[in-house]
């Protein structure tokens, strides 16, 4: 991941998945709150999620575990 640091958009190989982390986080820190308030556990879907790093954040931020259909 480091090595794509610096380099501007005509230069990724495409397609790509560009992530606002600053916006990730506090959109996690959002969903988190929410539950919280709202007094129940969540497990976000691995279908909506599919990126292993995402939903390790979303593990330490509070959710209980993740939800898989199909291994």
């Amino acid at each position: 991941m480091n090595r794509l640091s610096g380099l501007s958009k005509t230069e990724l190989d495409t397609p790509a998945l560009w992530v606002d982390l600053d916006r990730l986080e506090q959109n996690i820190a959002a969903l988190a709150l929410h539950f919280k308030r709202a007094g129940v556990h969540w497990r976000p879907h691995t279908k909506g999620i599919k990126i292993p790093a995402i939903a390790h954040k979303l593990l330490a931020a509070g959710a209980l575990g993740v939800t898989c259909a199909k291994l």
